[in-house]
């Protein structure tokens, strides 16, 4: 991330001011140059909360931006798992009725009833195969 290595960059700035500074009022100075060295010290440090605060509201934008997009991750991925499961659960009701014929249709005796099923069933295969085509 760019903004990360400027931010990085601006921080080893002032880290350096800051380390020239304390070097300055470690040595014997004047009154006037001491109060001076000291304002800018605290100058500095403000700089440098400013700068700690500005990553922290910017880090904080980006973790919204990613528990966004993982959320709609998770919300795609539990619509695609319910999608499997029925699909999983027709193949296999399929698969039955092909390998035993009229498996299902004992249950039904009516043969009105049987052709509704039967018409039932060809809808709910072309759906999930349409709803695959669209994704």
């Amino acid at each position: 991330m760019p903004e990360t290595e400027a931010n990085e960059a601006n921080f080893q700035e002032i880290r350096g001011h800051l380390d020239i500074i304390k070097a300055k009022l470690a040595k014997p100075t004047d009154r006037d140059t001491r109060e001076s060295l000291k304002e800018d010290l605290e100058d500095y440090y403000e700089r440098a909360l400013q700068l700690r605060v500005m990553q922290n509201q910017t880090q904080a934008e980006e973790l919204k931006e990613q528990t966004t997009k993982a959320q709609q991750l998770a919300r795609y991925a539990y619509r695609n798992n319910i999608k499997v499961v029925v699909l999983s659960v027709v193949t296999v009701l399929m698969l039955a009725e092909l390998i035993l014929p009229g498996l299902f249709m004992v249950a039904v005796s009516s043969p009105a009833i049987q052709a509704v099923c039967s018409h039932v069933v060809v809808a709910i295969v072309v759906l999930m195969v349409a709803a695959m085509a669209w994704r």
